[in-house]
């Protein structure tokens, strides 16, 4: 055989073998570049969905703290109005306290989407609400007896509901304070 004719032979069987070889690198190249896609596509589709459950859960975490805010700011508001030591002649009365079921849908809302520590702080400042509404009354029903101003029971009645009245507003403060830090920090 001439080598004329041994290159054409080489030739003829190296065409199709290089022909093959770029059909086999393309697929394989173009294989990866799908997977790449589809892994990058679905790389971002969890981000996306991981982005709209932080704000549906922010958004939850939102409404449910300005729900307890609201809750707490009336009765605060009832503490502070609740025979005031110094009233002036346009001082309000106390808001009324919101019903039971107000207390009950928001509690639930603060268990199911707030932190231990917001419903502690919640509860430490329902507590000390109401120790100060037992106070008051016991005050009120003191007054209402007839007992005089400076009768020693009197005298410490009234000095535990003003013990009562500023644990209430420190309890306030505080869950005030832990909520604005949380939503502060997300």
């Amino acid at each position: 055989m001439t080598a004329t004719a041994t290159v054409a032979i080489v030739g003829a069987i190296s065409t199709p073998v290089v022909a093959i070889a770029g059909y086999v690198f393309h697929e394989v190249s173009a294989r990866r570049d799908r997977s790449a896609a589809l892994d990058l596509a679905r790389e971002n589709n969890t981000h996306e969905l991981q982005v709209r459950r932080r704000e549906r859960i922010y958004d939850d975490l939102k409404s449910t703290y300005r729900a307890a805010l609201e809750w707490a700011l009336l009765i605060v508001q009832g503490v502070q109005l609740t025979d005031p030591i110094i009233t002036m002649t346009n001082t309000p009365a106390p808001p009324e306290e919101p019903p039971d079921e107000v207390w009950n849908a928001m509690r639930i809302n603060v268990s199911v989407f707030g932190s231990p520590e917001v419903e502690k702080a919640l509860d430490d400042f329902r507590a000390a609400a109401r120790s100060f509404f037992i106070n008051a009354g016991v005050v009120d029903m003191l007054q209402r007896q007839g007992v005089q101003s400076g009768n020693q029971g009197l005298i410490d009645a009234l000095q535990q509901r003003e013990d009562r009245r500023a644990e209430a507003a420190d309890a306030y403060d505080r869950l005030a304070t832990q909520i604005k830090a949380e939503l502060a920090a997300l």
